[in-house]
């Protein structure tokens, strides 16, 4: 077993035990270091991004979010959560894409149709968007 192999689920699990007991600070700079570490396996390497983009929303840091959920994306397009983190954070933030928003809701329902959180939020975000219509 190599020392890279063992620095990162040294990291990996830093992180997710910083991030279990709130500790968000030392999680963010967990992950952060695993972040910048080159040649992680994919599964590594999407959670890293998609627990550093949990944070970022956590502070409301709605772009850093975005970039981090863009990068686990490229790891696995099929991530129902990935997509309905991105479009919260489009969602949550005034400079977010509401077109977007709606996008990344309805793959997260297509993705995962069980899931009735991601119906709940898609429809209410839906609703909430919907152009007001005068009446006749």
């Amino acid at each position: 077993m190599s020392r890279t192999l063992n620095l990162c689920e040294h990291l990996l699990y830093e992180g997710r035990r910083y991030s279990a007991l709130g500790v968000d600070r030392r999680a963010l700079r967990s992950f952060g270091h695993l972040a910048r570490l080159r040649d992680l396996s994919p599964d590594i390497a999407e959670e890293t991004q998609l627990r550093l983009a949990e944070l970022s929303l956590k502070q409301r840091k709605f772009a850093k979010a975005r970039r981090h959920l863009a990068a686990a994306l490229a790891h696995d397009p099929t991530n129902p959560e990935c997509h309905f983190m991105l479009a919260c954070s489009h969602a949550e933030d005034p400079k977010g894409d509401r077109r977007l928003a709606l996008h990344h809701y309805r793959r997260s329902v297509y993705l995962d149709p069980e899931n009735p959180r991601y119906h709940c939020d898609a429809g209410l975000f839906a609703v909430m968007t919907e152009p007001k219509q005068t009446p006749r």
